[in-house]
């Protein structure tokens, strides 16, 4: 009863916001039992005129579990009955195994105009000025908005700003304080725990934009900019991209029934290897 609810308010949710995400608690990975009924549907007789089509959100965690699920897809993509169509939805594509992405047309969506995305925010019932701010912030990225929606910029800089030190900054205490926070908020409050995953990952994503010239337009902005490019010249051969990469992982390692102290463990150390332009290697 409870899951009917939830999944009912989602959905109602969703018609309201296209941009709101349907969440399943505890479901963190594809069943098997769900590509079966799958293949069941798909072979049976239907009117000609008709085309099936089979929608997998999240679809990178088919390869959960051992792969069984994707395994189970990939007999069914690999000779498709006629009129049937399958959209699979994720994220984090390069997550999908090699054989069930060579059987895909990979479609790739770019972030909303901030123009776009302001108004949207306005539309939602956010402050015009409230609206510029956040849109900026999350450059276009609507999902991350959402979840803006309430702060104000200039805490969120903070909050970034506080968790890269305590990230970069080599210090007992830091790390202590880091990891200690972080593992409560993955077991109690895992929404605030992505959120602030979120915030060092826009740092850096800026911090990526800052050096590579592109400079930020909002006047709410500048000293963000300031900051980042404070922080680029003390790392000016850090590994961004890599650095991304191992932000991920902790982020959907929560989905996956890891360690999370060993994984904040391991993400702190990577990414001070990462930020003196040093290969990686695997920790834990």
């Amino acid at each position: 009863k409870d899951d009917y609810e939830l999944l009912t308010n989602s959905i109602n949710k969703k018609s309201r916001d296209p941009f709101f995400k349907i969440k399943i608690p505890k479901s963190q990975r594809i069943l098997i039992n769900s590509i079966r009924d799958i293949k069941k549907k798909i072979y049976l007789k239907s009117d000609s005129n008709y085309i099936k089509v089979f929608i997998i959100f999240d679809a990178h965690l088919l390869s959960m579990g051992g792969g069984q699920s994707a395994n189970a897809l990939l007999k069914i993509l690999e000779e498709p009955p006629n009129n049937s169509i399958f959209i699979l939805s994720t994220d984090y594509g390069h997550k999908l195994l090699p054989t069930i992405i060579s059987r895909c047309q990979s479609l790739n969506f770019s972030k909303i105009q901030l123009e776009n995305a302001e108004k949207l925010l306005i539309d939602m019932g956010v402050k015009k000025s409230s609206a510029h701010e956040i849109a900026s912030f999350s450059d276009g990225n609507m999902h991350f908005a959402n979840r803006l929606i309430g702060y104000s910029v200039d805490s969120l800089i903070s909050k970034s700003q506080e968790f890269v030190y305590q990230i970069t900054k080599l210090s007992n205490n830091n790390w202590k304080s880091f990891i200690s926070d972080f593992s409560i908020l993955a077991y109690r409050k895992q929404d605030e725990f992505y959120l602030n995953f979120y915030l060092i990952q826009i740092w850096f994503y800026y911090a990526y934009r800052i050096r590579n010239g592109v400079s930020l337009d909002s006047l709410s902005m500048e000293v963000f900019e300031k900051k980042i490019k404070e922080f680029n010249s003390r790392y000016p051969n850090a590994n961004f991209s890599e650095i991304n990469s191992e932000i991920e992982k902790v982020i959907i390692s929560l989905s996956q029934n890891l360690n999370i102290n060993l994984m904040l463990v391991n993400f702190l150390i990577s990414v001070q290897t990462l930020l003196k332009g040093k290969e990686l290697r695997e920790v834990i």
